[in-house]
């Protein structure tokens, strides 16, 4: 899980990755070369991205990442 931000994401890392962030800005995932994301966001309205993205709430988020981590 990363924040997806600028300057914490390297692109030879996540191109083709689909990627968990805990702060919305999937633009920046797609900029990178992500092919998709999964982000933290309670918002109850839509959005255009250029990559498929998954907003969940904080609690379903944090189950998430919870299965994430009992899966390694």
């Amino acid at each position: 899980m990363r924040d997806c931000m600028p300057d914490c994401l390297d692109a030879s890392l996540v191109k083709g990755k689909i990627l968990v962030c805990n702060i919305s800005f999937p633009y920046v995932a797609y900029t990178k070369g992500a092919v998709a994301a999964i982000v933290k966001d309670g918002s109850d309205w839509a959005q255009m991205e250029g990559l498929p993205v998954s907003g969940l709430e904080e609690d379903d988020f944090e189950s998430f990442l919870s299965y994430i981590n009992s899966s390694k």
